[in-house]
């Protein structure tokens, strides 16, 4: 049964392009994040003609995001509005649209138009996520001036150059094991909420990977690790809730909730339900967030 289950895991998560890396483990509520580089471009004109408009696009796809940020950039174009600030027309418009998944259910469909028309050289805007936390997010953007200038102005400057570039923070990915070997698996990796969370012997499989969010979330394909008021644990709607923090401290490495229980394994059997549970300071309770290259 456990083969047929590794098998629509693998089958569910695959189709996206993935880029960019894993973050280093974090031991606390601020765990780190790494920086990715997710798409860029660049173009100029010379010879300069009202209507003439340098611009480039790009795309990319990126996994489990946390913030994603569009930065333009046109050196030439604000010595040129440097005088002219503000005015209609001008500037840098940058058209892009981001759709995010949780594994291959699309729960986030966003487009909209960043424009610049000051003078600042370079400057950026972040991208709605809603309070979503998605497993993969697909980006696209258009950078372009908005050469609604005189003849006069446009002869001032003989080059025009723009690019655009796209970068994401994203978390930690990993497998959440129990100092006894055993990991927390979304039991047919659904990543719907009300999907019961287990133990399961730790095996390379989609459905015990989860990414630790710089908040203290631990995320699988878009949903939440929480538990209910009974203390059992399953995969939730991301809210933000106390329950669904959490971070390792303690002498033993506890797995412990802003909302004051840990994480525990009741019986070291495949497909036993976790719990969160008063803090005991037990082997049941120690845990450690294993990068994916280490599992």
């Amino acid at each position: 049964m456990r083969k047929i289950r590794h098998i629509a895991a693998m089958a569910a998560g695959t189709g996206l392009l993935a880029l960019g890396g894993v973050g280093a483990v974090g031991t606390g509520h601020a765990n780190a994040s790494t920086n990715t580089h997710v798409s860029g471009c660049s173009d100029s004109a010379t010879g300069l003609t009202a209507g003439v408009q340098p611009k480039c696009s790009s795309s990319g796809t990126v996994r489990y995001p946390t913030q994603i940020k569009l930065t333009v950039n046109s050196d030439q174009l604000s010595a040129l509005l440097n005088p002219v600030t503000g005015g209609v027309g001008q500037g840098i418009k940058d058209s892009w649209s981001l759709a995010c998944y949780a594994g291959s259910t699309r729960i986030l469909n966003e487009s909209g138009t960043f424009k610049v028309t000051s003078s600042q050289t370079k400057t950026s805007t972040t991208l709605p996520l809603r309070g979503q936390t998605p497993s993969s997010c697909s980006v696209k953007s258009t950078v372009s001036t908005l050469l609604g200038l005189s003849e006069t102005l446009i002869g001032s400057i003989q080059a025009l150059g723009v690019s655009d570039s796209v970068t994401a923070d994203t978390g930690t990915l990993g497998a959440v094991r129990n100092a006894t070997t055993w990991c927390a698996d979304s039991m047919g990796n659904a990543g719907v909420p009300g999907t019961k969370v287990a133990a399961w012997k730790c095996l390379s499989d989609l459905s015990q990977r989860w990414i630790h969010a710089p908040n203290g979330e631990l995320v699988h394909e878009g949903r939440c690790l929480g538990y209910t008021g009974t203390g059992a644990v399953d995969q939730q709607a991301c809210t933000g809730a106390a329950d669904q923090i959490w971070s390792i401290a303690g002498a033993g490495r506890e797995l412990h909730s802003k909302g004051g229980r840990c994480l525990a394994v009741g019986k070291y059997r495949d497909g036993t339900q976790l719990w969160a549970n008063p803090c005991r300071w037990g082997v049941w309770q120690r845990w450690t967030i294993v990068p994916r290259s280490k599992y």
